[in-house]
């Protein structure tokens, strides 16, 4: 959350095992940390690779979007159903690393918030894009309560 990460999500070579490969294709997932942009990303990653004959090349990407407020009525409406649902709960600001449609929204609304309502446990977490994604009924059931209360609030 703090920094840009890349992984290797795709590594494609020989089309054999006993074949030598004569060339090597590489996909990245990159989660590009706040303050940089997809240009000072490649940028970096040319520096640290220092191969003039490797090819980089952006399949599709953007810029982090914009931070939202906290101090707004919006903020303290997501953090009121929070508090209803989870009472224990306190609202706080965070980054969600992940790519979402709110980058879209952020062309045409000042304030646009990234959350989660599900309490999800480490399986549950593990399971995240992965086969079998899934979560608990009870999480639904309560994540749905938290939406009802933020509507209902509106």
């Amino acid at each position: 959350m703090v920094r840009t990460t890349v992984a290797v999500t795709r590594l494609e070579g020989s089309r054999a095992a006993n074949v030598l490969a004569t060339r090597a294709v590489v996909h990245l997932n990159i989660r590009i940390a706040l303050g940089e942009t997809v240009q000072s990303t490649v940028d970096r990653l040319r520096r640290v690779i220092d191969d003039p004959s490797v090819e980089l090349r952006g399949v599709s990407g953007n810029d982090p979007s914009p931070v939202s407020r906290a101090d707004n009525e919006a903020f303290a409406l997501i953090s009121a159903a929070a508090r209803a649902t989870y009472p224990d709960a306190t609202g706080a600001p965070h980054v969600m690393v992940q790519a979402s449609d709110s980058r879209h929204f952020s062309q045409i609304c000042d304030s646009v918030y990234r959350f989660t309502p599900f309490d999800l446990g480490k399986a549950e977490l593990t399971a995240l894009h992965a086969a079998g994604e899934r979560i608990s009924v009870a999480a639904l059931h309560r994540g749905a309560g938290f939406f009802r209360h933020l509507v209902r609030s509106l």
